[in-house]
């Protein structure tokens, strides 16, 4: 599956970046750097350049950390390593079952890589730590092994830069497991050196400079609690909901095999005893309280059910020891989580396999285009993300940008027959200006031609030549304008900014659709990030511009979406003396 991997959406970056930076040991701290001050700090974002370098690095790192999580859940399971025996395979085989059964988009999570890297890499890497707890435990005479402390420093460390809404769990949990050594005497200055270096990472991870850029945005100023509040119960309900519902099979297979077990061998159910009990109490307990960091969070998406899904598989794996002890229940259980690993690797591979060739076939069209050229791909039949595989990643008009521009070179790339899920290109030209003091009598040639026509990429672009642009020997930086050309020239002859900079701090709109209590759409942005007091709206498509329905209240302002024709219809909000681009839709 490693070896068949090909770019997909984030990927993408990580192929510009080494474009544009070369692959190494210089590159890969570089990037590091970047996105700790600029964009993501996960550790996951550092893997996925490893990843997307030569070919057998991730052929042989990827599969290493699938196995890797397997084992791990294994042995905090059952509080020891898989044992070379056909009992131990079957336990195994049962677990991923449990994993792939429980997880949401187990196709997406385990091959595309992004996403690999970002969540099964660190829930691979928090989980493997506390594993080291689990086993110390199991003895009463484990070793000292003082060398292990900085390595279990380190590994925190690593492991608290993993993922936020994961953190303060893994830390409770290795305050626990410390805690329970050091009542029973058997606490190790290892055991410590990792609690504190999972709260370093955790605290690096939250604090960090890109946290307030985090994909090429501003923050909204908006607190964690303000967030979990405005939600209220009902929407923070709904992510346990969300939860109960994606744990539901693996509960199913678990409960109707353990009472089968129980039915035919009444004396089986003894094997729950009351440490097990509490064991799996305290997974579920970590669970719930990985998806109730959530209700913090600004986005919820369906990736980030991976961690407390998995801590539910290994719950459930331990559950499932009622069944392992009688014979008939056993074989069920081994059955249904053999056809289980089948039916997944059968589809993974058919449907990664077509995955591959549609990529190297649209790259090789890519590569025949010329420099003037528009190169035209058939559309994905399978666009939306699923059980599966991401879907089209080339239905986003920015990636389409990105690929067409910084990585093959060629004039665009469009979808044929302009699929209605898939955004148009923007006809838009971009244009940046730098000011200098003193001024400069040369143009500054650190960003690529043709520059991003969407905002969020084209902060991005700016803070990937940062350094160039703020260290020109004798001159200073005191402010950037990038502003676009619209096909129709707006009333007024005014100036159009997309993104400015000064002082300091960037300013753009920042738009977004919601719909009224009658149903019709609008695009409304919060009006304190809004740069001027708008006097009026103009919505510019089909080759024509006309003026919007523009409407203010104390905290947003608002524009009628109206379907005119089809393609990009975009937005302007304008004062008397300027315009800025506040948002498309098509």
């Amino acid at each position: 599956m490693a070896s068949w991997a090909v770019p997909q959406l984030d990927d993408w970056y990580e192929v510009a970046w080494i474009d544009r930076h070369g692959f190494g040991l210089a590159s890969v701290v570089d990037l590091a750097r970047y996105n700790f001050h600029n964009y993501n700090p996960r550790i996951g974002e550092v893997l996925l350049l490893v990843l997307n370098g030569p070919r057998i690095l991730h052929c042989v790192i990827t599969p290493a950390l699938q196995l890797g999580l397997l084992v791990t859940c294994f042995v905090l399971a059952h509080g020891a390593w898989p044992r070379a025996t056909a009992r131990d395979l079957a336990r195994l085989i049962g677990l991923q079952a449990l994993i792939w059964l429980v997880i949401p988009i187990p196709g997406v999570i385990y091959f595309y890589r992004p996403y690999t890297a970002n969540y099964l890499f660190a829930t691979c890497l928090q989980l493997s730590l506390l594993a080291l707890f689990r086993l110390a435990l199991t003895r009463t005479d484990a070793p000292r092994r003082a060398w292990l402390a900085p390595i279990t420093l380190a590994w925190g460390v690593l492991a608290g830069m993993g993922n936020e809404h994961t953190g303060p769990t893994a830390i409770v949990a290795a305050i626990a497991f410390a805690a329970w050594a050091w009542r029973w005497h058997r606490a190790r200055a290892w055991m410590i050196c990792g609690v504190i270096g999972l709260a370093i990472g955790f605290a690096l991870l939250v604090l960090a400079p890109g946290q307030s850029v985090r994909y090429a945005g501003l923050t909204s100023g908006t607190h964690p609690f303000r967030t979990m509040l405005a939600r209220g119960i009902d929407g923070n309900a709904k992510f346990l909901g969300d939860y109960l519902v994606e744990v539901a099979p693996g509960v199913a297979l678990v409960l109707i095999t353990g009472l089968c077990a129980v039915a035919r061998r009444r004396e089986t159910v003894a094997v729950l005893s009351r440490a097990i009990a509490i064991r799996i109490a305290l997974a579920i307990a970590a669970a719930v309280g990985i998806v109730a960091t959530m209700f913090a969070s600004p986005i919820v998406e369906d990736r980030l059910f991976f961690a407390p899904c998995v801590v539910t598989a290994i719950a459930l794996a331990m559950g499932a020891s009622v069944a392992w002890e009688e014979p008939r229940a056993r074989k069920a259980l081994v059955a249904g989580s053999t056809a289980v690993v089948v039916i997944n690797a059968i589809g993974f591979a058919l449907t990664y396999r077509e995955v591959a060739e549609r990529t190297q076939d649209r790259i090789a069209t890519f590569e025949r285009t010329g420099t003037e050229a528009i190169a035209s791909v058939a559309p994905a039949s399978g666009w939306e993300r699923d059980h599966w595989q991401f879907g089209e990643d080339l239905r986003y008009a920015y990636l389409r940008e990105l690929l067409s521009h910084r990585v093959f070179d060629m004039r665009a790339i469009e979808l044929a027959g302009a699929p209605a899920w898939s955004q148009p290109n923007p006809l838009e030209t971009t244009h940046v200006s730098f000011d200098f003091d003193p001024p400069l009598f040369e143009p500054v040639s650190v960003l690529e031609p043709d520059p991003p026509t969407q905002w969020a990429w084209m902060v991005r672009e700016l803070r990937e030549v940062w350094t160039e642009l703020s260290s020109l020997p004798g001159h200073e930086l005191r402010a950037i304008d990038a502003t676009v050309t619209p096909m129709v020239p707006l009333p007024g002859n005014r100036r159009i900014h997309l993104v400015t900079w000064h002082g300091g701090a960037f300013e753009r709109i920042d738009a977004h659709t919601r719909s009224d209590p009658q149903g019709w759409p609008y695009a409304w942005a919060d009006r304190r990030q809004v740069p001027i007091e708008p006097m009026e709206a103009w919505i510019e498509a089909c080759g024509r511009a006309w003026p919007g329905e523009l409407a203010r209240t104390d905290r947003e302002v608002r524009v009628s979406i109206r379907y005119q024709c089809a393609g990009n219809h975009t937005i302007y909000l304008c004062d008397a003396s300027e315009c800025w681009l506040a948002w498309r839709y098509w």
